[in-house]
C-alpha cells in the first residue's frame, strides 16, 4: 500500500471480526475513514490499547500491501484466502488448491510464503489464532470435501515420512464440551492391534484412551499425519455417560 490510500479501502479488506473493532476505535478518536492510511500511525502509535484493539490494529497493518488490495484482492476474499492456507497446512497440494479456488498456483505460493509481501493478514491471522484453531475454523469438513472433490492427486500407499502433524495436540470440536489431548502417530501393522500400517490417533480424553484409532469410513486418514489430524477433528467426542 501507499499512504495515499484511504483508511476505508483497507478496512473493507479486513476480517469482519477485526473490522468492527477498528471502526469503533476510529469513532472514539473522531477520525474519518476517508483519511489517508498514514494517519493511523498518528492516531494510535504509542497508545495503550486493550488486547482486542491491538489485534485489530495489527490486522489493519496486515492489509497494507498495495498488491494485496489491488491486483490480488478481487479474486479471493479473506475467508477463502484463510481456507486455502488452512488446507495447505493440512497437506493439500498447491495444484489442488489452485483448481478448487480457480486461481493460479502462484497465488497459493504467495499465501504460504512468509517472505511474500502478499496476504500478510492471512498469515497473521494464523499466528494470532494458533495453527490448530486456525485449521479448525477455516478447514471445515465442507471445505476439505470441496478440495478433495477437485481431484487431489492419488496418494500411493501410506507415507510414514509425512509427519508434520505427528505428536500431541490439544483440540476440540462440536462433539466435545472441553479440550481433548490427542496423539497422532505412525503405527506399524500388528502393533497395538492395528490392521494396516499408517497414521492413527489416540484420544486420551475419549472413551478409548488406550486405543489407536482411525475413522473406518476414511481410509485416506492413514496416508499422512495431516490427513489423520483432519479426520480426527471430525471423529473425536466426549466420553459416553
Amino acid at each position: 500500500m501507499t499512504d495515499d490510500v484511504s483508511i476505508k479501502v483497507i478496512i473493507d479488506h479486513m476480517h469482519p471480526n477485526y473490522r468492527s473493532t477498528f471502526k469503533s476505535m476510529l469513532a472514539l478518536k473522531g477520525a474519518s475513514e476517508d483519511l489517508p492510511a498514514s494517519e493511523v500511525r498518528t492516531l494510535f502509535d504509542g497508545a495503550k490499547l486493550p488486547s482486542d484493539e491491538r489485534v485489530a490494529l495489527l490486522a489493519f497493518y496486515g492489509g497494507k500491501s498495495k498488491q494485496g488490495i489491488t491486483k490480488f484482492a478481487p479474486k479471493l476474499d479473506f475467508q477463502k484466502r484463510c481456507e486455502i492456507y488452512a488446507l495447505y497446512l493440512l497437506g493439500f497440494k498447491r495444484e489442488v488448491l489452485a483448481k478448487t479456488y480457480n486461481v493460479d498456483r502462484r497465488t497459493v505460493t504467495h499465501i504460504d510464503n512468509a517472505k511474500s509481501a502478499h496476504y500478510k493478514n492471512v498469515r497473521e491471522e494464523m499466528l494470532i489464532m494458533g495453527e490448530e484453531k486456525f485449521i479448525q475454523q477455516y478447514a471445515s469438513e465442507d471445505v476439505r470435501n470441496r478440495a478433495l472433490t477437485a481431484g487431489e492427486p492419488e496418494v500411493v500407499g501410506n507415507n510414514r515420512h509425512a509427519n508434520r502433524k505427528a505428536g500431541v495436540h490439544t483440540v476440540r470440536n462440536q462433539f466435545c464440551t472441553g479440550p481433548h489431548r490427542v496423539i497422532i502417530r505412525w503405527i506399524n501393522e500388528g502393533e497395538h492391534n492395528v490392521p494396516k500400517s499408517g497414521w492413527y490417533y489416540c484420544d486420551l480424553d475419549g472413551d478409548f484412551p488406550d486405543s489407536w484409532l482411525a475413522p473406518p469410513d476414511d481410509p485416506e486418514a492413514l496416508t499422512t499425519s495431516q490427513a489423520c489430524f483432519a479426520a480426527m477433528l471430525n471423529d473425536i467426542s466426549d466420553k459416553l455417560a
